[in-house]
C-alpha cells in the first residue's frame, strides 16, 4: 500500500480535496498509457494503472502553491530593462581608443651639445659652472697633456723649447734676407742713377758733337767753293775734310758709348730681377720651414696645454671635473643647451605602437619629475615619427625585459609649454628629464571591439580572391574626447 504524502510543515492548510468523480476516472483511464510493462488487466475488464498515476489521482491534503508578483518585482523588471537599454546604447554610441604607453626623455629641438675633452690629460683649470650663460669661444676648461721623461723631465716642454729655437733661427734668416734684398735694391738704384746721369751727359755731348759736325760740314762746303775759284789751296781743303771726318768719328764714338750705357742699365735691371727671384725663393722656402715649425710648435703646445671653449651661445649643465682630476679622451665635461632652443619630447615606441602613430596624433605626457597625480598630464602633438630604429645607446632603459629586446622607433612630440604649472608658480622643464607618454591609436565603437572575433572569422571564411572592406576606424584626434 502506497504511503500517503505528508503536508509541508510550513505550508498553509489546504481545503480537503473531494474524491474524483467517475467521469474523471474514466478520462484518466483513457489518457493513461497502456504498456505491457506498466499496465495489466486483472481479468475482470478493469485496467490496473501505474502506481504514480494512482498517487496523482489520490486525494491531497494541500493545494498548489500560487506566487503573486508584488510591487518590488515590477520595479526590478523596470530597472533591468533600463540597464539593458543603457548597455545597448553604450555598445552602439560608446567608443574605445586603443592606447600604448611608451617612455622617453626631454631634448632640445636644436640638439644638446656635448663638450668633450679632445684628448686625455690632467684638468688644470675650470672656468665653467652649472647653469652659467656662456658665449661662443668663451674659455671653459684647460687641460694638460704633459708627459714626464727620465728624471721627471717635461718632454713636451723641452720639445717646445727646441722648436722655438729653430723658429728664432729661421726668423733671423728671414731678416737677413730682407736686409740683403734691401741693400741690393739700394745699390741697384744708385747704379741706375749713375747710368742715367752718364746717359744725360752723353746726350749733351752728342748734341754738341752734332753741331760740330754740322759746322765742319759747312766749312768743307765753303772751302770747296773757294778752292774751285782758286782762293784757297788744296791743302787747306784737305784739312777741313779731315776735321769733318774726325768730328763724325767722335759722334759715332759717343753713340757707341750711349749704347754701352744702355746695355749696362738693362743688364743691371735683369741682374736685379734675378736677385729678387733668388731672394724670393729663399724667403719662400724659409717661410715654409718657419710655418712647419710653427705648426709643430702649436701641436706640441696643444698636446701640452689643451684649451676647451664653448662651441655656441647657451647655458651650461652637468658640468663635471675638478682641477687636479685625470680626464679620459672624449670624456664629457659639460653639456650646452643652445640659446633659444625649445624642449621636445623624444619618445621611443616599439613597432606595434609606432606603426599606428602619425604626425598630429594627440599624446598624453607625464613628467617623472612632477607626479601627474598632483600636477596633471600635458597634451602634446606628434611632429615626426622615425622610420628607422634608434641606436641602442640612445634608448632609455625599459622596465619590461621583452620591450628592451626589440627595436625602438623615435617619435618627436611638441610640448604644450616649456614649464609645468605649480602652486607657487611655473616649474621649469630641463633636458634629460624622463617622460612617460600615452599614444592614442585607432578608435572604434564598443560593439566593433566586441564583435571583432566575428569580423575576423568572416574574413577567414571569405572565398579566395574576395577582399571584404574593413571597418574604417575613427581618427585618434576625434576619439580623444571619447570615453575609454
Amino acid at each position: 500500500m502506497a504511503r500517503r504524502p505528508q503536508p509541508h510543515p510550513f505550508a498553509e492548510p489546504a481545503e480537503p480535496v473531494q474524491p474524483a468523480q467517475p467521469r474523471q476516472r474514466q478520462r484518466a483511464r483513457q489518457e493513461a498509457p497502456r504498456d505491457d510493462d506498466e499496465a495489466a488487466d486483472d481479468g475482470e475488464g478493469r485496467v490496473r494503472f501505474r502506481e504514480q498515476a494512482l498517487q496523482a489521482l489520490a486525494p491531497r491534503a494541500h493545494g498548489d502553491i500560487l506566487l503573486s508578483p508584488g510591487r518590488a518585482s515590477g520595479w526590478t523588471a523596470a530597472v533591468a530593462a533600463l540597464l539593458l537599454a543603457a548597455l545597448a546604447g553604450l555598445l552602439v554610441l560608446g567608443s574605445y581608443t586603443r592606447r600604448s604607453t611608451v617612455v622617453g626623455r626631454l631634448v632640445p629641438d636644436q640638439g644638446l651639445l656635448r663638450i668633450t675633452a679632445p684628448q686625455g690629460g690632467l684638468l688644470l683649470e675650470r672656468h665653467a659652472s652649472e647653469q652659467q650663460v656662456v658665449r661662443r669661444g668663451q674659455l671653459l676648461f684647460v687641460l694638460s697633456g704633459e708627459r714626464l721623461g727620465p728624471g721627471l723631465q717635461e718632454v713636451q716642454r723641452d720639445i717646445a723649447q727646441q722648436i722655438a729655437l729653430r723658429r728664432t733661427s729661421l726668423e733671423d734668416e728671414l731678416r737677413r734676407l730682407d736686409d740683403g734684398q734691401s741693400r741690393e735694391a739700394e745699390r741697384q738704384r744708385q747704379r741706375e742713377s749713375v747710368l742715367e746721369a752718364e746717359q744725360a751727359r752723353l746726350e749733351r755731348q752728342l748734341q754738341l758733337q752734332a753741331s760740330r759736325v754740322e759746322a765742319a760740314q759747312d766749312a768743307v762746303t765753303r772751302y770747296r767753293s773757294l778752292a774751285a775759284q782758286g782762293y784757297v789751296s788744296r791743302d787747306e781743303l784737305q784739312l777741313r775734310e779731315v776735321d769733318l771726318t774726325e768730328q763724325r768719328a767722335r759722334g759715332e764714338a759717343l753713340q757707341r758709348e750711349r749704347l754701352a750705357l744702355r746695355r749696362d742699365a738693362e743688364s743691371g735691371r735683369r741682374e736685379l730681377d734675378a736677385q729678387r727671384l733668388r731672394q724670393g725663393s729663399q724667403r719662400a722656402e724659409t717661410e715654409r720651414a718657419l710655418a712647419l715649425l710653427q705648426q709643430e710648435l702649436t701641436e706640441t703646445e696643444a698636446r701640452r696645454r689643451i684649451v676647451v671653449t664653448a662651441p655656441a651661445d647657451g647655458v651650461l649643465s652637468l658640468v663635471r671635473g675638478e682641477p687636479g682630476q685625470s680626464v679620459e679622451p672624449q670624456a664629457v665635461l659639460a653639456q650646452l643647451l643652445p640659446q633659444g632652443a625649445d624642449l621636445q619630447a623624444r619618445l621611443y615606441a616599439p613597432s606595434r605602437a609606432a606603426g599606428f602613430t602619425q604626425a598630429g596624433t594627440a599624446v598624453q605626457l607625464r613628467y617623472d619629475a612632477y607626479p601627474w597625480q598632483k600636477f596633471g598630464q600635458a597634451t602634446g602633438q606628434v611632429l615626426t615619427v622615425g622610420r628607422t630604429p634608434a641606436p641602442a645607446d640612445e634608448v632609455p632603459p625599459a622596465t619590461d625585459p621583452q620591450a628592451a629586446a626589440e627595436a625602438m622607433f623615435p617619435i618627436t612630440v611638441r610640448l604644450p609649454a616649456q614649464s609645468v604649472a605649480g602652486t607657487s608658480g611655473p616649474l621649469p622643464l630641463s633636458p634629460g628629464m624622463r617622460v612617460e607618454a600615452v599614444l592614442m591609436h585607432e578608435s572604434r565603437p564598443l560593439y566593433e571591439w566586441v564583435l571583432e572575433p566575428v569580423f575576423a572569422l568572416r574574413s577567414r571564411l571569405a572565398p579566395p580572391g574576395v577582399t571584404l572592406p574593413p571597418v574604417p576606424p575613427t581618427p585618434p584626434a576625434a576619439a580623444a574626447g571619447g570615453r575609454p
